[in-house]
C-alpha cells in the first residue's frame, strides 16, 4: 500500500525531517533514496531486470554503458516489460520504497 508524498507515491510516511529532506531531493532529481539514506551516495535511477521482472533501481557503476551489479531496488513494484518500467520512471508514477 502506498501513500502520497506531494505528487509522488511512497511505501510509507517519512519518519522524520531528515527522511523528508532526502526523499524530496531524490524524487525531484530522479536519484535513489535508498542509496542516499544508507550509503550517503547520489546514484541515478535506471530500469533494471531480475528474475521477478523489471524494476527501478541503481547499479554499482557503468563501464562502456554496461551497468554494474545492482545496489538498490527503489521501486515497490516489478513490471512485466522494460517499456512499462521506463514509462513509470519517466512519468514518476512508481512507488518509492523507503525501507530495504
Amino acid at each position: 500500500m502506498s501513500v502520497k508524498f506531494g505528487r509522488f507515491n511512497v511505501s510509507r510516511e517519512p519518519q522524520d525531517f531528515f527522511e523528508k529532506e532526502i526523499l524530496g531531493h531524490c524524487l525531484v532529481h530522479r536519484t535513489s533514496f535508498l542509496c542516499a539514506k544508507l550509503l550517503e551516495e547520489e546514484r541515478e535511477l535506471r530500469v533494471l531486470h531480475s528474475g521477478a521482472g523489471f524494476y527501478i533501481g541503481t547499479t554499482a557503476g557503468i563501464e562502456d554503458d554496461i551497468p554494474g551489479e545492482p545496489i538498490s531496488r527503489d521501486s515497490e513494484d516489478y513490471y512485466e516489460t522494460h517499456e512499462e518500467a521506463v514509462h513509470h520512471l519517466i512519468d514518476r508514477t512508481w512507488t518509492q520504497r523507503l525501507d530495504c
